[in-house]
């Protein structure tokens, strides 16, 4: 996932990540969740929108018309047998 995402006004950034083992193989577990976070920790939208699964890179497409100009988080986190833990990246509206 990149270090920092950018969406204009009326803009669907996508997010894409690849979730892979030790060895390089890529975990296709689309056991996971998406949320934008505001300053102030609450989460401001739920993602579960556009979830697209490849051979090797997950993409969700974040849905930004609803929000104010501002720094956000992107979160993604993994809830299953296979994968658990979160990780971020800043959003930045404007």
């Amino acid at each position: 996932m990149a270090d920092r995402l950018f969406a204009r006004d009326e803009a669907t950034p996508p997010v894409r990540f690849s979730v892979r083992t030790p060895a390089g193989s890529f975990v296709n577990d689309g056991n996971f969740a998406v949320t934008v976070v505001g300053a102030t920790g609450t989460v401001v939208l739920p993602q579960p929108c556009a979830v697209h699964g490849t051979t090797s890179l997950f993409d969700v497409n974040v849905d930004t018309d609803r929000l104010n100009s501002g720094a956000y988080s992107v979160c993604v986190s993994f809830d299953s047998s296979t994968l658990t833990g979160p990780f971020a990246t800043l959003l930045t509206k404007g």
